[in-house]
């Protein structure tokens, strides 16, 4: 069942968040749902037929397939269906066994997804549609990279965003909806990197920044046109991130990162607040994305801390803890694992 969970991206189930659980199908259901499936299934001359039955996945759905094989590999039709909140079928067809051609998706009878595939690559139109029917989302690919206008719609029509791509990177204007009205202009390079004017409408107006080919700072808003974080680039690669608590926690940031190739690489400070009042302040160190070097943990209006030491790929070597009274607790260290000869690193506590 890869194809069911990877297949024309994720499609949201409207009406699932909220309800009552289902109960989880049993093995006669999952043998059931193959019944499901279309009963005329004609393979092309030289293929063998194959079914994989009814069966119950990892996440408890009832599931079955059906294709055709020449040589090992799948060639020809394939159909697959999937039901547990809903009924979902997936269809399409193989060449050498890879996806080639128009694929769709239906739940529950109505049509959500159609992807066109050229040698198990995305190539031509891949659309979406809302449970009501209208698109959802519209755009191009070639190479299995985004190439040409992308739009997205609300499900009542109303346009969410238009921008362009060029080998998979946004280039030009790109523009999001909400509602009907302008939220955001952003506007790309031909290297996919922001460059020019940018400006966010807010219910405090207007606010606008300037990008030089992917170096400058990036703001967020939140419902009220407060700024909830800000992301400083450098040509195009994300180096610090600044958040701020939804709360009133006092001029400090919510939190402090550094990043570097799209990884935390730098110092961390991390502010957790509760009732509009800061209760502990994290501070460590993160290299290419692992922490590492001391971490430390102060909770404040007391004397309670905590200390964490890593190694350089992330493993902790070493926790000492205390108490409100400043007391000692706990302390506890070990040498960092070696990864000779098949060890595992330790699992984190």
């Amino acid at each position: 069942m890869r194809i069911l969970c990877g297949l024309l991206g994720t499609v949201a189930i409207s009406g699932v968040a909220g309800a009552q659980p289902k109960p989880v199908p049993t093995k006669e259901e999952a043998k059931q749902a193959c019944s499901l499936l279309p009963p005329r299934f004609h393979c092309p001359a030289g293929t063998v037929r194959k079914s994989s039955g009814g069966y119950l996945t990892r996440h408890y759905t009832a599931a079955c397939e059906r294709w055709c094989e020449r040589g090992g590999k799948k060639q020809g039709p394939f159909v697959s269906v999937e039901k547990r909140f809903d009924e979902h079928v997936v269809s399409g067809t193989y060449q050498d066994g890879k996806q080639h051609g128009e694929w769709r998706r239906y739940r529950n009878g109505a049509l959500v997804a159609r992807q066109i595939f050229r040698r198990g690559r995305r190539h031509g139109v891949y659309e979406t549609r809302h449970p009501n029917g209208s698109l959802a989302e519209r755009a191009l690919y070639d190479g299995d990279k985004l190439n040409g206008t992308r739009k997205t719609w609300d499900s009542a029509g109303r346009l969410k965003s238009i921008g362009g791509y060029k080998a998979g990177k946004r280039i030009g204007a790109h523009v999001k909806y909400s509602g009907g009205s302008r939220v955001a202009v952003e506007r790309y390079d031909r290297s996919g990197r922001a460059h020019g004017k940018l400006c966010y409408w807010h219910k405090q107006g207007k606010s606008c920044v300037t990008m030089t080919h992917g170096t400058g700072v990036i703001p967020k808003f939140d419902d009220n046109g407060d700024v909830k974080e800000t992301n400083r680039y450098v040509r195009g690669d994300l180096r610090r991130r600044i958040r701020w608590a939804r709360v009133d926690c006092g001029r400090p940031p919510y939190s402090d990162e550094r990043f570097r190739n799209g990884k935390r690489d730098g110092v961390l400070v991390h502010r957790m607040c509760r009732r509009g009042a800061v209760t502990s302040v994290t501070r460590g160190r993160s290299c290419a994305g692992n922490q590492c070097g001391v971490w430390t943990v102060v909770y404040t209006g007391s004397k309670q801390r905590e200390r964490y030491v890593y190694d350089n790929k992330g493993n902790r070597t070493a926790v000492t803890t205390w108490d409100a009274y400043g007391r000692l607790k706990f302390h506890s260290s070990r040498p960092a694992p070696s990864r000779k000869h098949g060890s595992r690193a330790p699992t984190r506590p």
